[in-house]
């Protein structure tokens, strides 16, 4: 999994990623959920997801 997420550049059940793809959240609601996770890869990856889809 590790080797896909890195190469891709994508996570794999990112379940933040999802909801927001499914309309399940908007941008504004993944960034926030970001928010606490920011100094981490995680986080980052969320930010720039909410970022790239708003």
């Amino acid at each position: 999994m590790q080797v896909i997420q890195e190469r891709q550049g994508v996570r794999v059940a990112c379940l933040e990623e999802i909801a927001l793809r499914m309309g399940f959240i908007d941008a504004g609601t993944c960034y926030e959920l970001s928010a606490g996770m920011r100094q981490s890869d995680y986080g980052r990856y969320l930010t720039e997801v909410a970022y790239a889809l708003d």
